[in-house]
Order: C-alpha cells, then structure tokens, then sequence
C-alpha cells in the first residue's frame, strides 16, 4: 500500500513538471494574468466594441504598414463600390506593380469585378488588383493616395500617410499600430469585409484576357492553417524589406471582439505567436466592468460655475470598459475636465478614467462625455419666484413709466380743453353774445 502511494506521488510529480516544461508560455502567461512577453518593435490590443487600448507598445511609432494598407482599400471600396461593377485594368495599374512583388498577373484590358478584385487583393495580396480597385474609385493612383489619408483621419487614423493602394515602400506612405488598429476596428464592422478576408483559398473565373481559372491561396499563417487560433473573424498580414513582417487580425470569443496589431518583426511565427499572446491575454486576463458614470455634487464642487441646483447633466448614467483581473475598481483615477460652450457646441463635461503606474493594461481607460443644459424652472419649485424677480421688477418700473405718461397726458388734454373754452368766451364777449 505504502508504495503505491510513493508511486502515485512519483507520477503526479513527474507529469506536474512535464507540463510545466512542454506548456507554451503564451499559456502560462495566460492563465497567470501577466502581460505577454512580444517581439515586435509595436504593437496593439484593441477592444473593437469601444475601441478601448487593453495593452500596447510603441503604438504611435511610425512604421510602414506594407499589404496592411489594403485593409483600407478594401475599406474604402466596400462603402464606395458595387461588388458587380467592372474594373479594367490600365496600362499604369499593371505596369507599375514591381514585378518581384505579389501580383496575379493581371493584363492591360483585362475587366475583373470589384468583387473578383477584392478576393485576389485579400487572399492573394495581388498589388495589381489594388492598383485596378484606386482607380475604379479615384480615376487615378495619386488620387485614391489623398482619398485614403483623408478617409483614415475620419476614422481618427491622424498620423497616417498613404500614397498608394497597395502598401509597397514609398517614404510618404506610413501608418501606426494604433491607426491601423482603428481602421482594422471599422473594416471588421462590414460582413462582406469578414467573408473576404477570412477565405483560405479563392478560385477567380476565366475573364477575356485569362482562360484559365486562377487558383489563388492565402499567405496568412492565421488562414493557410499553419496557425491554428479558434474564433479568427478576419485578417491581414504583409511583408516588404523595408517594413518586414506585419500583421492585423481580429479575433472573437465569448461576445468579446478583439483586434491585434503587429509591426516590424524580422520572423513570420514569431509575429503570429505575439498575435496568439495577446489575443490569449486580451481573452483571458480582462473582465467587464460597469461604473456609474454621472457626475456627482463632489466632482461638480471643484467648478462653481456648474451649479447643480441651475445646470443638468445630460448624458448616460454607467459607463462599462475591460479591466484586468488583477485590479479592481477603486484602483481607478476619476477625473473631471470642463469645456466652455462655443460657437454651435454647448458646454461640456468629460469625465475620464485612467490606471496611472500599472503594468498590466494601458493606463487610459476612456471617457464620458456630457453636456450641460440650463436646468428649466417648473411652476411650484423653490426659488422659482427668486428667479422671475428681475422680470417682475421690469414690469412694475414699465406700469409706473406707463402711468405717469396717462397722468401727464390727461393733464395736457385738460388744458387744452380749458384753453378752448377761455378762446371761446372772448369771441362771445367780443361779438355781443
């Protein structure tokens, strides 16, 4: 019996080592709720339902994004475009594609839809295609450039410059892990953007310059199966010598959407194992909160100007966000900042709430916004007859002006009359009446 038990312990010992040695330490990382330990020179974890930043570095450093740039081709071509519409491809579309560069062999003259352009663009990363889907939109290459940049600075993308559709270097077309994060955030919103760019394979029909049927595959590790991760919704990755890897996928579980940009990673697995770390840790080390939101009479004190017995605060009562597992709600800074009313913009309120000195999520939570509103005056309440004496007093100085003018005006009139009469007894007198 005794050894039995000795053996039983042995074995539990030994299988409790193996599995520490042989369990990935994404894993491990993952269960314990410390932050993963990732490659990439930048990177990002985005909540996609609000948009909040879970865990970041170097998210603003301006990079080049390489084929993520067709993340917001396909963007702008979904909300702009007809899937059936024509596209045929010009002499500069074709030409201009660097011929070591990903590409379907697309001919000058060649007519492809929008929808067999976005499928090559997405599965196969065709440059060609891209250049084929500006100029559909834009009349020419330079123009869908400023369409883009100016589209991305609408999404909040404000530090981005792009210049062309495809994403090969230029020195004037760049982005950041937090821009493309955004613009992944409101690609993924669009359901046909989701079945386009979560394929494995696309088979392209016979056009008039091509007989054949073009089989094209994915080059994403997420899509191709070299990298298994349940619940991919859609993805993106690239690949120049400038920019070396890149990657942008977007992941759900559990009513959670999640997005995860990675960027300058000189190794392919390396950059889709920081993409499992943090949608791992983005999953599982993160809870959803709710706090009332409203600002109280104590945060309201700090401004005099916002008297809460004049001034209503319009705007939602909670407010909910992810938080770490490791803290809890009083760990909370909760500041308040007021905005003077401008020009068509009343008065605002922006309640904000961050994590300061915290290594296991990014310090800004987010904020509220709310605006102010004079608070109406009902008959009945208390102070109201406070309030209206101004106007009483103008009413009573209006009834004495008005009644000293009718006195001296009746007076006036009453001389007139006495005048008249004197006139007229002289002009009898005189007359011998």
């Amino acid at each position: 019996m005794t050894k039995q038990i000795i053996h039983s312990f042995m074995l539990t010992v030994l299988f409790s080592v193996a599995a520490f040695i042989f369990c990935p330490a994404d894993k491990i990382s993952a269960e314990t709720g410390n932050p993963p330990v990732i490659t990439s020179e930048a990177y990002i974890l985005l909540d996609a339902g609000t948009g909040q930043i879970l865990y970041e570095k170097n998210m603003h450093q301006k990079h080049y994004p390489a084929s993520l740039t067709k993340i917001l081709t396909a963007l702008l071509a979904f909300e702009q475009g007809k899937l059936t519409d024509k596209i045929i491809m010009s002499e500069e579309a074709v030409l201009s594609i660097e011929p070591n560069s990903s590409h379907i062999a697309l001919d000058v003259g060649e007519e492809i839809t929008l929808e067999q352009a976005l499928n090559a663009m997405a599965v196969a990363s065709a440059n060609d295609a891209a250049n084929g889907i500006a100029e559909y939109l834009a009349g020419d290459l330079d123009s869908f450039g400023i369409m883009m940049t100016k589209k991305a600075a609408a999404l909040g993308a404000k530090k981005s410059s792009f210049v062309n559709a495809h994403g090969l270097p230029d020195e004037n077309h760049y982005s950041s892990a937090y821009d493309l994060a955004l613009i992944m955030m409101h690609a993924i919103k669009n359901p046909d953007f989701r079945q386009i760019f979560s394929k494995r394979r696309y088979e392209m029909q016979p056009t008039n310059c091509q007989p054949e049927v073009r089989y094209l595959n994915n080059t994403n590790p997420f899509l191709n199966g070299k990298f298994a991760y349940e619940g991919i919704i859609a993805g993106k990755n690239g690949w120049t010598k400038d920019a070396q890897y890149t990657l942008a996928t977007a992941a759900q579980k559990n009513g959670r959407e999640l997005v995860v940009v990675a960027l300058r990673n000189p190794d392919q697995e390396d950059i889709c194992v920081d993409a499992i770390k943090l949608l791992d840790y983005g999953f599982n080390a993160f809870r959803e909160v709710t706090v009332s939101s409203k600002p109280d009479a104590d945060l309201l004190d700090s401004y005099p100007e916002l008297d809460p017995e004049k001034v209503t605060v319009e705007g939602p009562d909670t407010y909910s966000f992810l938080l770490h597992n490791s803290l809890e709600k009083d760990d909370i800074n909760i500041s308040l900042s007021f905005l003077q009313a401008q020009a068509h913009r009343p008065a605002r309120l922006l309640v904000a709430y961050t994590l300061p000195d915290n290594p296991f999520m990014y310090e800004r939570i987010g904020e509220v916004r709310y605006t102010l509103a004079e608070k109406p005056v009902q008959d009945g309440e208390e102070g109201a007859a406070s309030a209206s004496w101004p106007r009483v007093l103008l009413n009573i100085l209006f009834a004495l002006i008005t009644f000293v003018a009718l006195c001296r005006l009746r007076v006036f009139i009453r001389k007139k009359r006495r005048r008249r009469r004197f006139l007229r007894r002289r002009v009898y007198r005189y007359r011998g009446y």
